[in-house]
């Protein structure tokens, strides 16, 4: 098998194992004197380099036991612990790590051992793990200094001090354990999945703790006075059944060299300033930055290789988008001159010559799509032929570098596994690959967005959250909005719409939003009602729902077959409207309400949320109009009190039931032109499970009109027909008769008005009761009056006759004792005068010339009768008129306590229902 990391140095250092054997070792430590000797290090910290090269190059020997291969192995000795107390060691070696294994091992020392997981530095002492808030970077030089005491380790990265814990601090190296005295240090380890994927090289034993000075020394090249204090430790054994390019050749150069934080990318394409951009950022980069010390750096010593560095992109901190951009200019490099770089304003929309990216170092790159698993998280590296273009190293024992115009993804052993065909160079974003194992073509996404960020066609990387928003934009090429975004994929395989859920409860919602009609001759009322139906199933999986608010979540029509769902059935409902529930044909619609953020998944090659059916509420909105029965009972019409019920069940497959804790029934408390509505209340059916409720409705009856079309009017007529008895005198039958008569022609053509426009009904109404009462009554006036005139007509009758025979007893009384004819003369005239007029002809009819004063002994001698008819006639007037009053007081009363007993009842019935709303 090849060594995949053997391009990396070079094959022609490489010495071979037979090679290796075949030296001595004192030959290796003659050269690596010599070697050391001619070493021109620069005078200041190697962070400071600055593109000097050495005088003269050192070389020494670089140790690459092959990753994945079993049995490789590779032991330092010379390493002999003192007589006790143990003396104080320092170890310091220099590892890159050219791939980034789970566990990536550096050495091992007795129970110490010390690696690389993923990049982070762990240090592992039995039974402790520690990891280390360290990241190592691929094919950069680190360097490691332990110094191992008889009270624990001190571990150095990079000439800084690792933090360790308390656990470091134990006799993890003890004589007592080791009786031969010596300890082996392990370079690699026979394990398949801890073997060393790098190098290691310029290993040196100290027998002392070193200072931070001095081991800082030895990392920038100055430490030629503390090196013959040491011991180069040598290879005792090398175990690998690969024998070739064990042990490379390196350059002392190559170790001083600073590590960047940033991979340069370099590209033929040209592009316009914002594609360039756009394309930078998919990679997790920017474009050269003139501030920034670290570019220009690297711009420098990649123009000293010969690379082009004019015609380029940059970014500049002042080049703000009011100022310059809007402008339609953008910045470029436009020369060199003694190592300095100066820039230009370019139009924006033209193109460069050539187009750099600064990747960070430490860049995550995720290959996404159907089927590829998820072990495919890369960094990006350099290509190791120095082209300029990106290559990817598996965190899993796959890597992906470039063949000619092909990019592919292949394993550790050359498998090619994915590639793809691209005239550019540019590998990110969501592309057409294909699958050489099945000879397929798949659309795969080169990520290089964090966990909850969802991937654009173009690489660039935008908040989960804006996915599938309904927002155009959030991402330049506007692939957050387009055709991918399903948020259901459909139920699965196994699903059935005939079984319900295993909670099958559904929260009910219903608003009475209006009453179109209410007709009381057919019983019917036409209402219009909102019903909400809530309920989850976990059965179901969904994706990317909006929680924006802006636009709803809502279920494909055409996925209504596909699922469960209840359904409402209304039993006081004509049969078309339940129809309608039944078979969906009422407007409605099912929305998606998640319950919580969801967690991030993937469909193919786009991140997504997913929303299991429990973290999920399907809510079927229903816009219901319906014509329901309700029995009108008109008794107290136009005061009556109606309720009506409505029973409403809850319907389909396996039995769903009206969740309570949730029931909430809003509407009514609300006027309508006829009637009174109060706030819609309910009741829960008794038997279990509660797959129905009972509406009622309270209609009060609006009866203000009434009160001035008809109550009052027959009020007032009655009144009219009590001051009859009282505004006319008993004598004048006729005024008294007519009045009584025209009110009851009145109240009649009242009636018969009414009745035109009053509900049919086969019982009496309270309206009818009252008109008729009021036709009787006036009639029971004139009757009243006709009694009071046949009264004063029979007392008359006999006062006349009365009269008429005292008169005569007077006349002949006073004629027998007349003295002279004078006053026979005069009685006659009177007596006569009397005898004209009928007795029953009132005075004021008589007139006042007519009225003769009747004086003298015979109308002394008159019969009381003559006063006493006028006073039993009034008294019998007086004793109607008090008769009328209590009927009508009487009458009243019981009308009120008849209408007020029957809505009671009917109020009583409706305070049985409850209040059902969620507060």
């Amino acid at each position: 098998v090849p060594n995949p990391i053997q391009n990396t140095i070079g094959n022609n250092n490489a010495v071979t194992l037979d090679q290796y054997i075949a030296s001595t070792i004192e030959e290796f430590n003659r050269q690596l004197n010599e070697l050391i000797s001619n070493t021109n290090s620069p005078e200041d910290d190697r962070n400071s380099y600055s593109g000097l090269e050495p005088t003269g190059e050192a070389m020494g020997l670089a140790f690459s036991p092959t990753a994945g291969v079993n049995n490789n192995m590779i032991l330092l000795s010379h390493f002999i612990l003192p007589e006790q107390p143990l003396n104080a060691s320092t170890l310091c070696l220099w590892m890159k790590a050219t791939c980034w294994n789970e566990y990536n091992l550096i050495l091992f020392i007795n129970q110490f051992t010390l690696g690389l997981n993923e990049g982070t530095l762990y240090v592992y002492l039995n039974p402790t793990y520690e990891a280390f808030n360290l990241t190592s970077v691929l094919h950069q030089w680190i360097h490691f200094c332990l110094i191992i005491t008889e009270s624990g380790f001190d571990l150095f990265h990079n000439g800084q001090k690792v933090e360790t814990t308390k656990y470091l601090n134990s006799d993890a190296i003890s004589k007592d354990e080791i009786p031969s005295g010596f300890v082996n240090i392990t370079l690699s380890t026979s394990d398949y999945f801890f073997g060393l994927c790098g190098y290691l090289a310029d290993p040196w034993m100290f027998p002392r703790a070193l200072t931070l000075m001095e081991i800082n020394d030895i990392r920038s090249g100055k430490a030629t006075e503390i090196r013959p204090q040491g011991s180069k430790l040598t290879v005792d054994f090398i175990s690998s059944p690969q024998q070739e390019n064990v042990i490379t050749s390196f350059s002392y150069s190559e170790l001083l060299k600073p590590n960047y934080n940033f991979i340069l990318f370099v590209s033929s394409s040209k592009l316009t300033y914002f594609a360039a951009v756009e394309i930078c950022s998919g990679y997790g980069g920017t474009l050269p930055t003139l501030e920034h010390q670290e570019h220009k750096q690297m711009l420098l010593e990649y123009m000293l290789k010969g690379g082009l560095t004019f015609d380029i992109w940059i970014e500049l901190s002042n080049w703000t988008l009011t100022s310059e951009y809007q402008d339609g200019m953008c910045p470029m490099i436009n020369s060199i001159y003694r190592d300095e770089l100066t820039f230009l304003r370019w139009p924006c929309n033209k193109t460069c010559m050539v187009f750099h990216c600064f990747v960070p170092r430490i860049q995550y790159v995720t290959l996404k799509g159907k089927g590829v698993g998820s072990d495919n998280t890369f960094v990006i590296t350099e290509d190791y032929r120095g082209s300029g273009r990106i290559a990817l190293e598996g965190l899993q024992e796959r890597r992906g570098q470039w063949n000619g115009h092909n990019f592919q993804i292949k394993t550790t052993f050359d498998e090619v596994l994915y590639e793809k065909s691209s005239e550019k160079d540019h590998i990110i974003g969501r592309q057409e690959w294909h699958n050489l194992k099945y000879d397929t073509k798949l659309n795969l996404s080169l990520s290089t967005c964090s966990h909850d960020e969802f991937s654009c066609g173009n690489g660039e990387c935008i908040p989960l959250s804006l996915r599938c928003d309904g927002i155009n934009g959030d991402c330049r090429d506007y692939t957050d909005d387009d055709t991918s975004c399903m948020q259901f994929l459909g139920p699965p395989k196994t699903y059935s719409r005939l079984t319900s859920p295993l909670d099958a409860r559904v929260s009910v919602s219903i608003d009475l939003a209006s009453v179109r009609s209410i007709n009381v001759n057919e019983d019917r009322i036409q209402v219009v009602l909102g019903v909400t139906l809530r309920w989850r199933d976990e059965r179901l999986v969904f994706y990317d729902l909006r929680q924006n608010g802006i636009l709803p979540n809502l279920l494909p029509e055409e996925c209504y077959e596909l699922i469960w769902y209840p359904f409402l059935q209304i039993q006081q409902a004509e049969f078309d409207d339940n129809r309608r529930l039944a078979t969906g044909k009422n407007h409605y619609n099912i929305n998606l309400f998640p319950r919580s953020q969801g967690t991030v998944s993937q469909i193919d090659s786009y991140e997504a949320y997913m929303y299991k059916g429990r973290e999920v509420d399907l809510q079927i909105n229903l816009a219901v109009y319906l014509s329901f029965r309700c029995p009108f009972d008109l008794a107290a019409f136009p005061f009556d009190v109606q309720i009506c019920l409505l029973t409403v069940e809850l319907q389909g497959p396996g039995k769903p039931e009206i969740n309570i804790e949730d029931l909430n029934v809003t509407g009514g408390d609300t006027l309508l032109p006829a009637y009174r509505m109060a706030s819609l209340r309910c009741k829960p059916a008794t038997k279990e499970p509660v797959s129905s409720v009972e509406l009622a409705i309270l209609l009060e009856r609006r009866g203000e009109a009434f009160l001035k079309s008809a109550i009052g009017p027959c009020l007032i007529l009655g009144l009219l027909g009590h001051l009859s008895f009282l505004a006319f005198p008993v004598d004048e039958f006729n005024e008294r008769a007519s009045t009584s008569l025209s009110l009851l022609i009145v109240v009649a053509s009242l009636f018969s008005q009414s009745v035109s426009s009053l509900p049919e009904s086969a019982t009496s109404k309270a309206i009818d009761e009252w008109f008729f009462y009021f036709i009787l009554r006036f009639f029971l006036f004139f009757l009243a009056q006709c009694v009071v005139e046949y009264q004063r007509r029979r007392l008359i009758k006999r006062q006349k006759s009365q009269v008429t025979q005292d008169v005569r007893q007077a006349l002949i009384a006073d004629n027998l004792g007349m003295k002279n004819s004078s006053d026979i003369k005069m009685r006659n005239e009177a007596l006569d005068r009397i005898m004209e007029y009928p007795v029953h002809k009132s005075i004021s009819e008589m007139g006042p010339e007519n009225h003769v004063p009747l004086q003298g002994g015979w109308t002394q001698r008159q019969s009381p009768h003559d006063n006493l008819s006028l006073v039993q006639t009034s008294r019998v007037n007086m004793a109607c008129f008090a008769l009328g009053i209590v009927m009508d007081c009487l009458f009243v009363l019981i009308f009120c306590y008849n209408i007020n007993s029957q809505n009671s009842s009917k109020r009583e019935e409706f305070a049985s229902y409850h209040l059902c709303f969620i507060h």
